[in-house]
């Protein structure tokens, strides 16, 4: 099953039906190189810069705190590659059994800094 949450950054236009498509697949694919052999929940997500996609996955450890969320290493990427503007956010759990609330794929360091960077979540 696949779950897919889009979020437009504040102040930037609608993304249009191929934008969606290729940010969702982004996600989706990043989502299938995610490290979690604890939770077994796999998670990708793809940001739309200015004129470039870039991807994160999450990457769990056994210590708990050190566990790093899609969303965080997505930013991680963009911002290490000198992206500053940034218009829509694709989150992509591909394990998502049973799940009712999206929300439930970000974590709260994820939406931390996703509202920081600029979206409303």
């Amino acid at each position: 099953m696949f779950l897919f949450k889009i979020l437009p950054f504040a102040l930037v236009m609608t993304l249009s039906q191929q934008e969606q498509q290729t940010l969702c697949q982004a996600a989706e694919n990043a989502a299938k190189s995610a490290y979690s052999p604890y939770s077994k929940f796999r998670v990708g997500a793809a940001i739309l810069g200015g004129q470039k996609i870039y991807v994160g996955t999450n990457i769990e450890n056994a210590s708990f705190g050190l566990i790093l969320c899609a969303e965080r290493a997505e930013f991680a990427h963009a911002i290490a590659n000198g992206e500053r503007e940034f218009k829509a956010i694709a989150i992509a759990c591909i394990d998502g059994k049973n799940i009712n609330n999206l929300n439930t794929m970000s974590s709260q360091k994820g939406k931390s800094v996703t509202f920081q960077l600029g979206i409303v979540c």
